[in-house]
């Protein structure tokens, strides 16, 4: 739509800009776009101007109520029956886009920081059960025990040294599951190398008598990291029983959480879960929540949206600004990695109707730009892939490795909470070439915590 054109047109030209585009070429721009704009706004449609003068002038009329809800609902809030912009519906989708306005008036000041304190000590929480899990004995004594979580059960080291500890609120019934990161054995690592890409859908040969037979997202254009797969393959076996034990116990609430690698096989094992509640596997009554923290990103696009409109906004991922692990893997982007329709797909066909030499001049700029990025992904595809797979079979020999997924296109999932590295965070944890896991520990992200709750 206009605001997604108008994003994009900013963003492209804000590309040019940074890369050095020569200054005639931003003057010819300016004039064309100033002579021609009067033109182009008499094109638009009546709705998409007034959004325009709205956001250039005064607030939209949801703005406007959205505002008024939080206002008029003061310190302690309204009771159902005088919240006027609720019950007489001038607030839109209170139930959904303007939740927090509708809590706003409802609750009042007190309320919504109450709101906003219960995320911060949630995340507390969830963030020392996770350091319990991956920190060795040596340091986890520093680290607060979780108030109100007792772990019930600890894995032993299955996979590709993977572990993952369970949690239980026995007041609410909550539990969580909690899985280990990376550790400093070669499996732990390997595991994070083996980073082709395999359909979201299909199956993996564990040994001659041992098939994984998995579906994370009905899209075959959907793809995920294949070595975090084969962790979640491992893992799954022994988590579901226990999810099924504490479920006949009257537990229905599951956190799944996990830092850094264990969040990334949180993402998948998140997945591969409501799909087993689809095939009516698990009961339909469970629920489930994903709080990962410093997670790498799991899949391409097209797996995200799948994992995103399954998990409604129930999927979180906290982010230090300063720690490099969620930009990994490297992600290469090709042509290969849009939707069917899209505005690359009859290039060379409509280039081939032109004139020469236009049509020789264009196809060469179109090789030039779309060659280079196909030639990384296949040598990605293949020293990520085929040459880490031979290593994987050395630490479990009856893998059989999968057919891989031609992309590599890799981007962030879920929603993502980010914790800002500021002038104060850096005099405490500065940069460093020597300490690669300064920003990626749980001491900087506790610290970065503590600041914001503070």
């Amino acid at each position: 739509d206009l605001g997604t054109a108008l994003v994009l047109l900013i963003t492209g030209y804000g590309i040019l800009f940074v890369g050095g585009i020569n200054w005639k070429i931003w003057i010819t721009i300016v004039v064309v776009l100033g002579l021609s704009a009067p033109l182009l706004y008499g094109q638009l449609k009546p709705y998409q101007k007034k959004r325009i003068s709205d956001f250039v002038g005064k607030p939209s009329y949801h703005v406007k109520q959205a505002l008024i809800a939080i206002g008029s609902g003061g310190l302690e809030g309204k009771s159902k029956e005088n919240s006027t912009q609720t019950q007489l519906k001038f607030l839109p989708v209170s139930s959904t886009d303007f939740i927090f306005a509708y809590l706003g008036e409802r609750l009042g000041f007190k309320g919504m920081m109450t709101v906003i304190v219960l995320y911060i000590l949630l995340i507390f929480n969830l963030l020392y059960i996770s350091a319990k899990t991956n920190t060795p004995d040596s340091v986890v004594f520093n680290i607060p025990a979780p108030e109100h979580y007792k772990m019930i059960y600890r894995s032993k080291v299955i996979g590709l040294d993977n572990c993952w500890d369970l949690w239980l609120n026995h007041e609410h019934k909550v539990a969580v599951v909690s899985i280990r990161a990376t550790t400093r054995n070669v499996e732990s690592s390997l595991e994070n190398l083996y980073a082709a890409m395999v359909s979201a859908k299909g199956e993996l040969i564990l040994s001659k008598q041992d098939t994984f037979r998995y579906c994370l997202a009905p899209d075959k254009k959907a793809a995920v990291h294949v070595g975090w797969l084969l962790s979640t393959a491992f893992l799954s076996k022994d988590i579901i029983p226990k999810i099924d034990s504490l479920y006949q116990e009257g537990v229905k609430d599951f956190i799944l959480m996990g830092h850094s690698q264990g969040g990334a096989i949180n993402y998948l094992l998140t997945a591969y879960l409501y799909n087993l509640i689809e095939q009516n596997k698990l009961p339909g009554d469970i629920r489930f929540k994903t709080y990962c923290s410093a997670a790498p990103k799991p899949g391409n696009l097209f797996f995200a949206y799948y994992y995103e409109s399954i998990t409604k906004n129930w999927a979180f991922n906290v982010v230090n600004s300063a720690d490099w692990v969620p930009e990994t893997p490297i992600s290469i982007q090709t042509l290969d990695d849009f939707n069917e329709t899209n505005l690359f797909k009859n290039a060379k066909k409509e280039i081939r109707k032109l004139k020469f030499p236009k049509n020789m001049v264009l196809k060469h700029i179109y090789n030039q730009l779309d060659k280079p990025t196909k030639k990384a992904q296949r040598k990605y595809e293949k020293y990520l892939g085929e040459m880490t797979s031979k290593l994987i079979r050395k630490k479990l020999s009856g893998f059989s490795p999968p057919e891989y997924f031609n992309s590599n296109n890799y981007v962030r999932t879920g929603q993502t909470v980010v914790l800002f590295a500021n002038d104060k965070y850096f005099e405490k944890f500065p940069e460093s070439s020597n300490d690669i896991g300064i920003h990626h520990n749980f001491n900087a992200y506790l610290f970065l915590l503590s600041m914001f709750k503070n």
